[in-house]
């Protein structure tokens, strides 16, 4: 299992690399979007399809994460993560939100002996534009009994990248996700 954090790719449905050498695949898309073809012909038991919007709080009709899709991502993870050939790939929209989350969680749950801040580091490492669905970490930080650790690190990411971005915060005004803003 110590590959399966190095092992992990994480990308867009805009720029999907390709899955080949993969073994499981966890792809977090919009409900409205279609089925992507890439991964028709892989195993049920190796492809999970989630489909919920990119969001914090609740708008619209849209469907925003809820605790049981993490608690299926991280049931998805746990199989991927007890594997020992296992390379897990990850996908969202952009790569940016939903699927770093994903990974987050997943690496929480493989590794409890790394600290937050660790798992944190290195996505930014494998994904530097990572800015992880914050409604998604506090659903896994409590379902992995991390108790806020998870939060505060993604709190701590998010002000980094505020730092390093701070154009970006009126992006995420708009998109009704101003809880992840943290100056």
């Amino acid at each position: 299992m110590h590959n399966f954090l190095e092992s992990t790719t994480i990308c867009g449905l805009r720029n999907l690399s390709d899955p080949a050498g993969h073994t499981h695949v966890l792809s977090l898309i919009d409900p409205e979007w279609t089925e992507p073809t890439e991964f028709a012909t892989w195993q049920a038991d190796r492809w999970r399809l989630l489909r919920f919007h990119d969001d914090i709080e609740q708008r619209d009709q849209r469907v925003s994460p809820t605790r049981e899709h993490v608690a299926e991502i991280l049931a998805f993870g746990k199989q991927a993560s007890e594997d020992p050939a296992s390379r897990l790939f990850i996908h969202c929209l952009s790569g940016k939100s939903r699927s770093t989350a994903a990974a987050v969680l997943i690496w929480s749950q493989a590794f409890p002996q790394h600290d937050e801040q660790y798992i944190m580091g290195h996505l930014l490492r494998v994904r530097p534009q990572a800015w992880p669905n914050l409604l998604m970490i506090q659903y896994g930080d409590e379902l992995l009994g991390r108790d806020g650790k998870l939060v505060s690190a993604a709190h701590e990411l998010y002000k980094q990248g505020l730092i390093a971005d701070p154009d970006w915060a009126r992006t995420l005004e708009r998109l009704g996700r101003t809880a992840e803003i943290i100056r």
